[in-house]
């Protein structure tokens, strides 16, 4: 058997620890003023969306962004003095082995991931404050409420990591998507990606969507900006769910309309036993999925992650509504930012962009050779707009209908062989 540690080496290192913990005391009371300090700073910006505020070199340069400044200094110190005293912790501790100490390997290993996770964690806030990376976004999440926040990086072209981290690591490189093009094109995802040179193709789909699936399309829509539009959503909701028994997904690109919506229509479906589940009243999306397929008749409201990766194959899914068009919203950071790096950031970004999440929502509703149902796009802007006819090039051949809203639960009933009177 080994020989305990001898009394003095324990006591060194019981000693360190107890700096260690002084120096974490003093940090995190420094930690509360560097937040405080954004706190102040978001209050000072006159930002028109200081939920997800961009950090750009304007607000890096205002006034109120200097204590931020002044705040991290001090906590910076911090930061080195604690990841210096970890790193000795763990290089004492490593000199253990050869006592019997229990469960050594496990602390050390802790210590080591901590030392690490400190250190990598310090240069994403020094780039954050002080040295930002040109080719990364930044922005404060969660900033409105104040009483929890984030700070935030994503890549400003996604390609060059691809580049380090994939293409340059691997001899041969397979990327599969039912939703890789617009407009019929890679070219799109293929600038995205660093991916230029690569070859592509497009294989046929295994389903036959132009007997599977109706895409109608209400003619007499108002357009998402006028005052009548959301009337004539809830309408149109609350009478395709009436005809088929519920078994309706409506994806939104907003939580807001999908509260509004949730409120107002689930008292007149509840008239005939149709329960509405709704993504914002909270709940995992796996079990909001749960309790859609197992209630007989219901209908499931569902922004952002319920726009892909969604599966609800068979009778459980009849009808799929689009609200409105997946454009993003102008003044995210991240869309924002990379939109600045193009001539036509509306064409050649915003459009093709908005495209793939539209292709990805059609594609929650036929999962399967043998499904059969409706897609019922409540976005004017596909038939008013130039660009609108772009999005519905986009779709497989299906079988398409233009009409009025009030006829949508007719043409609907119609086309999956329910009665319609």
């Amino acid at each position: 058997t080994r020989e305990a540690a001898p009394e003095k080496t324990v006591l060194k290192i019981e000693a360190f620890i107890q700096n260690v913990s002084e120096v974490i005391l003093g940090m995190s009371t420094e930690v509360k003023a560097f937040f405080a300090a954004i706190e102040g700073f978001i209050f000072n910006s006159n930002s028109d969306n200081t939920y997800k505020l961009r950090m750009d070199d304007k607000r890096r340069h205002h006034n109120a962004f200097s204590n931020v400044v002044g705040a991290w200094e001090t906590l910076d110190e911090y930061f080195e003095v604690l990841a210096n005293a970890m790193q000795q912790l763990a290089s004492v501790t490593g000199k253990l082995s050869k006592y019997d100490i229990p469960r050594l390997d496990d602390h050390i290993h802790a210590l080591s991931a901590a030392a690490s996770y400190l250190t990598q964690t310090h240069q994403m806030l020094d780039a954050f404050v002080r040295h930002p990376d040109s080719n990364m976004i930044y922005w404060i999440n969660n900033a409105n409420s104040l009483e929890w926040m984030s700070l935030q990086a994503a890549p400003l072209h996604v390609g060059s990591m691809m580049e380090t981290y994939l293409w340059q690591q691997k001899e041969s490189v397979i990327l599969t998507s039912a939703t890789l093009r617009t407009a019929g094109s890679f070219d799109f995802l293929k600038e995205r990606l660093y991916a230029e040179d690569v070859e592509a193709i497009a294989l046929g789909s295994p389903f036959d969507y132009k007997n599977s699936t109706l895409v109608y399309i209400p003619e007499d829509m108002p357009l998402p900006t006028d005052n009548t539009y959301q009337r004539a959503v809830e309408r149109g909701i609350v009478e395709l769910a009436a005809a088929l028994n519920g078994r309706v997904l409506v994806l939104f690109t907003s939580y807001t309309q999908l509260r509004e919506t949730a409120a107002n229509i689930s008292p007149r479906l509840a008239l005939g036993n149709i329960v509405v589940y709704d993504q914002a009243s909270g709940g995992s999306r796996e079990a909001l999925l749960d309790s859609f397929r197992s209630t007989e008749k219901a209908v499931l409201l569902g922004t952002r992650s319920f726009w892909e990766g969604v599966d609800i194959p068979g009778e459980d899914l009849s009808a799929l509504v689009i609200a409105r068009l997946p454009f993003a919203v102008p003044n995210d950071p991240i869309f924002a930012a990379r939109s600045g790096t193009y001539n036509d950031a509306f064409q050649q970004y915003a459009v093709p962009d908005a495209i793939l999440r539209f292709r990805q929502g059609f594609g929650r509703l036929i999962r399967t050779k043998t499904d059969r149902g409706v897609v019922t796009i409540f976005d004017s802007r596909v038939i008013h707009k130039s660009y609108g006819r772009k999005f519905l090039e986009a779709l497989p051949d299906c079988t398409i209908q233009y009409g009025s809203l009030s006829d949508l639960h007719i043409a609907a009933k119609r086309w999956l062989e329910i009665d319609p009177s």
